[in-house]
């Protein structure tokens, strides 16, 4: 019963700061990296439609999303890595 009430007081590794500072701006690109992508895939599918219907509007717009989100990303993650 001791092992129990132990477990209960232990701190949670979220409940450090230090913790806190390094996690939480890593789940919040995950969970915004996760979002424009699935706005990213609405995108995908509105254009391919227009093109179906030989509508070329918007995929200059689809090309620069798509470039820039890869550029973003792999920058964020990158910088992630190596500290």
């Amino acid at each position: 019963m001791a092992n129990v009430f132990k477990l209960a007081t232990d701190l949670q590794v979220l409940d450090y700061k230090t913790q806190q500072s390094r996690l939480f701006p890593l789940l919040a690109s995950a969970y915004a990296f996760r979002f424009v992508g699935d706005w990213l895939k609405w995108l995908y599918m509105d254009v391919t439609q227009k093109l179906e219907a030989k509508d070329y509007s918007t995929l200059q717009e689809a090309h620069a999303c798509t470039a820039g989100l890869k550029a973003v990303t792999t920058s964020a993650t990158a910088v992630r890595i190596i500290n």
